[in-house]
């Protein structure tokens, strides 16, 4: 639940940053050193390997509910910018060959 992957310097490959770590930074105030990462809600990985994607869920709730759910939109002083969030799991996470997949209260789209 709530990986978080960012993308490694040196190879150009995103990989899972174990959770001590971001922690870490967080209570030694550097968050900053997380400003380019990717926190999806739910990843599938491959058997003991969270650098092997498998799937990508995120959770869309919208508010109100008649609203269709929809991918959030990075911001133009994000690193991302212009994708959004299913344009970023889809290329760096999934490498381009599967979606990430929408958890709304109508189910998985």
């Amino acid at each position: 639940m709530e990986p978080t992957y960012q993308k490694d310097s040196n190879t150009g490959q995103w990989r899972w940053i174990d959770p001590a770590q971001v922690e870490e930074w967080l209570q030694i105030g550097l968050k900053s050193k997380l400003w380019e990462a990717l926190v999806p809600d739910v990843v599938i990985h491959a058997f003991r390997d969270p650098n092997q994607v498998q799937r990508v869920y995120d959770f869309k709730f919208p508010c109100p509910a008649t609203n269709q759910p929809s991918w959030g939109q990075y911001a133009r002083d994000q690193p991302h910018y212009p994708k959004d969030q299913k344009e970023m799991y889809t290329d760096a996470l999934l490498g381009g060959k599967l979606e990430p997949n929408a958890v709304t209260p109508r189910g998985v789209k």
